[in-house]
């Protein structure tokens, strides 16, 4: 909750988390209860002010009306996801045997920013790929908005567990070969591993803090609050390959 942008702003209590005092705790501060302005202000955050109603805050020291703090926190619920690159999906010959044979990568969760083709960039779906055997085939997919594949376009989304699904009528094996996004925001890495190490017609890939198999399905939140912290800007790192297997 925010402080109210109309009406009575109150300052007190801490229980309130619409109060000034309350959403101050709830973006991070440490204020005792019934603490005074000045204490309040001291625990509050720069960046969360928002400027509709405080102004163009850059220093704590600007702060001098309790109205400032109409719609405080003003905080992030999003991360960004670049669209930069693109990654390759090897399917080696001898997984699609023949014509009745398929492999098919899709999301599997509701983060809705992977995008994935079949015919480089001539379609992109949000849902699914899919290739047929026999022979050696190539899916590809990217994440990001809905232009070409270098576009520099980007969207936005709340789901931290951006997990991809990867079916085959034959058997596979897969090797992720080190590919990673990363969130540009505080460089830390988020390496692609796959749930399953064995051979297998389904599996799912999941993106970690550290190359681990088979993945922890950590993702790129927190434990209590998926995609958290928000506000992170995220892109995969150079053009990468998956290879499958039979």
């Amino acid at each position: 909750m925010t402080v109210p942008i109309t009406g009575t702003v109150n300052m007190f209590p801490l229980s309130d988390t619409n109060s000034i005092q309350g959403s101050v705790a709830q973006g991070g501060g440490t204020v005792p209860d019934n603490s005074d302005f000045d204490t309040i202000m001291n625990q509050s955050t720069v960046s969360y002010f928002n400027p509709t109603y405080a102004g163009n805050i850059t220093a704590l020291s600007q702060v001098s009306s309790s109205l400032q703090y109409r719609g405080y926190p003003n905080m992030p619920t999003t991360n960004r996801f670049d669209n930069k690159y693109v990654w390759q999906i090897q399917v080696q010959s001898g997984v699609l045997l023949n014509s009745s044979y398929s492999f098919t990568v899709s999301s599997a969760s509701s983060f809705g920013k992977w995008y994935f083709s079949s015919n480089l960039g001539t379609s992109w779906s949000t849902g699914f790929a899919s290739v047929s055997g026999p022979g050696t085939k190539t899916l590809y997919m990217r994440m990001g908005g809905s232009g070409g594949s270098a576009a520099g376009q980007f969207g936005t989304s709340t789901v931290g567990q951006p997990n991809i699904n990867l079916v085959s009528t034959g058997q596979f094996v897969m090797s992720p070969n080190s590919t990673r996004i990363i969130d540009r925001t505080n460089n830390v890495s988020y390496y692609c591993n796959q749930l399953i190490n064995r051979r297998v017609t389904n599996n799912t890939m999941c993106f970690d803090p550290a190359t681990t198999v088979p993945s922890p399905n950590s993702g790129i939140g927190t434990t209590t609050a998926n995609g958290s912290p928000y506000g992170r800007t995220f892109d995969m790192v150079t053009n990468g390959q998956w290879d499958i297997q039979p």
